[in-house]
């Protein structure tokens, strides 16, 4: 067993963009890398085509569930131009539509203004979800596609149930927003910022025991925290790698005998780093 509390703190950095290509800043809503919203659909329509998908779902989500995501992740943002946090996009050969709730119909409706994407106002009474949309428009033997890497477990599993029972092919293995969006911004680098125990309220130590504690009960050996606030919690750090939340994008693997802490190693110090692997 190893001494220290934190056994290894893993780097674990993220994909980052090709070569020419940087971190740019979405705040004039999606439409940074020069393409019009009715070039964005006609590279995405021909990429579907040489894929072999009919209906492709755009979303802004993170392979964290975060609701808020960095700028990285903002792929319906880029395509449509719409930045609220609740919005998705469903691309077509012949349409394309944005579902997003009654917060941001007002939003929307100035963001699309001009393209093809019409707005689907999702709140209102009888309106048709995304997958009930997509049954009641395709045949059996078509094909939706989705990005799988950030699309939560739970939502995957219920499209591919709902689109499998009406006899659609489901694809989630690719990520069709990155062959067009040439200057994608890197995934985050921001720096975490250590609380100590006595603001966090418990210490690291009084932490992992609890969830080792928790482990045991549920006849667990391993648990990994997927949730970027987990390991916030868990390890009593804040982080910027988004705007709007304190957290960073980082895994945590607790097992019996260890915590390993799997980030970006140019997030931590060398002094933070020695900190987080203090004794046990």
């Amino acid at each position: 067993m190893n001494n220290n509390l934190i056994s290894e703190v893993k780097n674990s950095e993220s994909r980052t963009p090709q070569d020419g290509q940087g971190s740019t800043s979405l705040a004039n809503g999606g439409q940074e890398s020069g393409m019009s919203v009715a070039e964005k659909l006609a590279g995405l329509r021909a990429a579907m085509s040489a894929e072999g998908i009919d209906a492709l779902i755009v979303d802004n989500a993170d392979p964290h569930n975060n609701e808020y995501v960095a700028d990285r992740w903002c792929c319906r943002e880029w395509l449509s131009g719409m930045t609220g946090s609740n919005g998705m996009v469903v691309v077509t050969a012949d349409w394309s539509g944005l579902w997003t709730d009654s917060r941001y119909y007002e939003m929307a409706e100035e963001s699309l203004e001009g393209t093809e994407i019409e707005l689907v106002k999702m709140s209102d009474v009888g309106v048709a979800t995304v997958d009930e949309w997509l049954k009641a428009h395709f045949d059996e033997g078509q094909t939706v596609g989705f990005n799988g890497t950030d699309t939560s477990v739970e939502q995957a599993d219920a499209w591919s149930e709902s689109f499998e029972q009406a006899g659609l092919n489901v694809r989630t293995d690719l990520d069709l927003v990155d062959l067009l969006w040439l200057d994608r911004p890197a995934a985050p680098k921001g720096e975490l910022f250590l609380v100590d125990d006595k603001y966090a309220g418990k210490s690291i130590e009084a932490k992992v025991a609890e969830v080792r504690e928790q482990m045991k009960q549920q006849k667990l050996d391993a648990y990994l925290m997927g949730r970027t606030d987990e390991s916030c919690w868990l390890l009593n750090f804040r982080g910027t790698d988004i705007e709007a939340a304190p957290t960073a994008y980082c895994h945590t693997l607790v097992t019996t005998e260890d915590v390993l802490f799997f980030v970006d190693s140019e997030k931590l110090t060398a002094e933070q780093s020695q900190n987080l692997k203090r004794p046990e």
